[in-house]
């Protein structure tokens, strides 16, 4: 919902470092790899029971996870494999941090909140990237999309996004007490998400 809006933001802010790192033209896919590290890390450090320590490495995996698009534009190394790899490793960290809370809580409403969380996330990312290609290819929706964006794909704007999604995974983090709590919302909007973007394929795809 916010994506497009705070991503000049997000640019002003990461665009000090840029300018110290882009000299050195190594390629973005090693900023991506770190900051997946972080989310490994993160999870491992969840299910011990870290909380501020997960919370913080979070943090620096959300900083590689802004800071590596930017950087692949302002040294002209975009490519399709790097947005591709960039997704695989964002959702990784999606999928991953969950489970090291589950593990840490030990708790059966916690795991099945989560497990109906988690899958409701894989069904809203399905519909999304299957309509993100449909998208591509359809002509009719295509002019229908009036987004412009500095992403690989083209994936309409919903309730929950990007910023949403570190602001409830820093909430999963730092209060993992509530977790039966915290993942049943998420659900439940994420859930909204699928909802909405099926109503936009109906109205703007045309079979």
């Amino acid at each position: 919902m916010l994506d497009i809006f705070l991503r000049n933001v997000k640019d002003n802010f990461v665009a000090p470092f840029i300018s110290l790192i882009q000299n050195y033209k190594f390629s973005p896919n090693y900023l991506t790899s770190i900051g997946g590290v972080f989310g490994i890390i993160c999870t491992i450090s969840a299910s011990l029971g870290y909380t501020y320590a997960s919370f913080a490495l979070w943090m620096i995996n959300r900083f590689f996870d802004g800071i590596d698009g930017a950087y692949a534009r302002a040294t002209k190394q975009t490519s399709d494999f790097g947005g591709y790899y960039d997704l695989v490793i964002d959702f990784s960290a999606y999928c991953f941090i969950p489970i090291g809370i589950v593990l840490n809580q030990r708790n059966e409403g916690v795991y099945i909140a989560s497990l109906i969380m988690m899958s409701i996330i894989v069904l809203n990312n399905i519909g999304l990237f299957t309509l993100s290609a449909i998208i591509e290819k359809n002509d009719a929706a295509a002019k229908k999309y009036k987004h412009k964006e500095v992403t690989t794909l083209k994936m309409p704007p919903s309730i929950i996004e990007g910023a949403e999604t570190m602001f409830f995974y820093s909430v999963f983090l730092i209060f993992p007490q509530y977790s039966v709590y915290t993942f049943s919302l998420f659900g439940f909007l994420v859930g909204v998400n699928i909802v909405h973007r099926l109503w936009w394929g109906y109205c703007n795809i045309k079979s």
